[in-house]
This record gives C-alpha cells, sequence and structure tokens, in this order.
C-alpha cells in the first residue's frame, strides 16, 4: 500500500468514527496532494507532507495544519477556520483571512506582507518572513510575535495586546505600549527610548540597543535584561537588581554621587577581607602586638584624621 492509499485509508477511518470534531491526519505521508475531503471534518492536519497545493476546503473546517510542506499557495478559506498553521512553507501571499480567524501563524515563510485583519484575531506569528509592515492589529490580538522581520516600525498597539515580541528587527520606536502588555521582546532593534511602561509590565528584554535611559520601572517588573546598550545609564532601584535612571540630569544630579559611594564602600569592604586574610596568614603574637602599638601611635600622634575615620582604618 503506497501513502496515497494510506490516505484514503485514513479518511474511510474518520468517516467511520463518526465524531466530526476529530483530526483528520494525513501527517507524515509521502503525498504530494489530499485526497477528497469529507465535507464535515472540522480539523485536517497535512504537516509533514509533500502537498504542493490544496483540495476545495471544506465549510465546516475550523482548524488546518499544513506546516513542513511544499506549499507554495493556499486555496480560499472558509469562512468557519478559526486555526491557520502554515509555517515552514514556501507561501509568499494569504489569501483573504475569515472573520471567525483567531490565530495565525505564518512564521518561517516567503511572506512579504499580511492581508487585512479581521476583528477576531487573537494570536498572530509572522516572524522569519521579509515582511516590512502590519496591517492595522485587532482590538482581540493578545499575543504578537514579529520578530526577524524587515519591519521598521509598528502600528498602534490594541489594549489587549499582552506579549509583544519585535526583537531583531530594524524598529527605531515603539508605540504607546498598552496597560495590559506583559511580555516585551525588543533586543536587538535600532530602538533609542523606551515609551511609557505599563503597570502590568512582567519582562522587559531590551539587549543591544541603542537605549540611553530607561522610564520608570514598574513594581510588577520581575525580569530585565538590558545589558550589551553602551549608551544606557544604570543604578540599582531600592537593592533590587534591576536598574533604572529617568534622565542624564536625574543620573548626574542623585545617582552618580550614590554609586561613587557604593563603589568606595566596596572597596573598603575588600580591603578589610584582604587584611583579614593576611593577618590570618601571617599572625604571630609579636607582629600581632607591635602593630597594635604602631597603629596606637599614629592615631594619637596624627592631627589630620577624624577619630571615625581611625577607627574604619583599624577595623
Amino acid at each position: 500500500m503506497d501513502d496515497f492509499e494510506k490516505a484514503l485509508q485514513r479518511v474511510e477511518e474518520w468517516i467511520a468514527n463518526g465524531d466530526s470534531s476529530a483530526t483528520l491526519s494525513f501527517e507524515y505521508l509521502s503525498i504530494t496532494s489530499l485526497p477528497p475531503l469529507p465535507d464535515s471534518v472540522q480539523e485536517i492536519n497535512c504537516s509533514y507532507t509533500q502537498i504542493t497545493s490544496l483540495p476545495h476546503l471544506p465549510n465546516s473546517l475550523k482548524k488546518l495544519w499544513c506546516y513542513n510542506t511544499q506549499l507554495t499557495s493556499l486555496s480560499p478559506l472558509p469562512d468557519s477556520l478559526e486555526v491557520l498553521n502554515c509555517p515552514y512553507t514556501k507561501i509568499t501571499s494569504l489569501p483573504p483571512l475569515p472573520d471567525s480567524l483567531k490565530k495565525l501563524w505564518c512564521h518561517d515563510t516567503k511572506l512579504c506582507s499580511l492581508p487585512p485583519l479581521p476583528d477576531s484575531v487573537q494570536e498572530i506569528n509572522c516572524s522569519y518572513t521579509q515582511i516590512t509592515s502590519l496591517p492595522h492589529l485587532p482590538n482581540s490580538l493578545k499575543k504578537l510575535w514579529c520578530y526577524n522581520t524587515q519591519l521598521t516600525s509598528l502600528p498602534p498597539l490594541p489594549d489587549s495586546l499582552q506579549y509583544l515580541y519585535c526583537y531583531n528587527t530594524q524598529i527605531s520606536s515603539l508605540p504607546p505600549l498598552p496597560h495590559s502588555l506583559v511580555y516585551l521582546y525588543c533586543y536587538n532593534t535600532k530602538i533609542t527610548s523606551l515609551p511609557p511602561l505599563p503597570d502590568s509590565l512582567h519582562t522587559l528584554f531590551c539587549t543591544y540597543t541603542e537605549i540611553i535611559c530607561l522610564p520608570a520601572l514598574p513594581d510588577s517588573l520581575q525580569d530585565l535584561e538590558c545589558s550589551n546598550c553602551p549608551n544606557l545609564l544604570l543604578q540599582r532601584k531600592n537593592n533590587k537588581s534591576i536598574f533604572y535612571c529617568e534622565s542624564i540630569q536625574d543620573y548626574e544630579t542623585r545617582w552618580k554621587p550614590v554609586r561613587e559611594a557604593l563603589r568606595r564602600e566596596e572597596a573598603i569592604q575588600r580591603c578589610k577581607s584582604v587584611k583579614e586574610e593576611l593577618m590570618a596568614a601571617t599572625w604571630h603574637p609579636d607582629r600581632y602586638e607591635q602593630w597594635c602599638l604602631d597603629v596606637e601611635e599614629q592615631v594619637f600622634n596624627s592631627q589630620d584624621r577624624t577619630i571615625y575615620e581611625w577607627m574604619e582604618f583599624v577595623f
């Protein structure tokens, strides 16, 4: 039995099963085309096959999985479709998207643009494509992956957005961030500044950018990565491993003296540690007694140092 006969057999078995919500799978079959599809099927998986085109898709179809195929285009999509997963194909364009669509995964394709997005879309992944711009983003959108593209800017972001991955692009600025945003990955871009960060933000990755300073960080922030930003001025906030500065002037007038004081304190602590290590290695009663006498003489003979400075020196 060749693989196309196996595909026909899978259709017969699916029909015999009597469950229209079950997935009709042709996955991993060495076929170049699909057999006739049942009118009532709701989910089709033809991934990891050699198909180059799709037949007419039934009006009942809700989910279509066709990644890792030889597809160069898609047939018209039924009005009922909710999930379209077509990454790792040779698709250069998409047909009009149905109003029912919720998830669009078209990453790692030859796409240069996206069609207008329906108001129902909640997730879009168009990463690793040649897309240079995005259409209007619907208010229902929650997750957007657009990294490793040719984007130079983003459209206004909807209030519903929670995940934004726009790293490894040519984006030079970000639009205002929605109050619902939780994850922001914008590293390795041309960004020089960030808009105000929402109180909901949990993770911010902005490494390898030209950012000069960070806006005020929300209390919700748990994970911040801003290394390899040569122009960024940093300072600890509330002794946490989170850094911020509101402006260069703010850094110069408020945080630079604090940072220098912290450096001095670190140097003092290091000197004390070295002294203790040295004493432990070379301690001898006669040497220790002579050292105490020498210090005592210097303390009482000096007119320049305060008692606090000498206490710091001794202890």
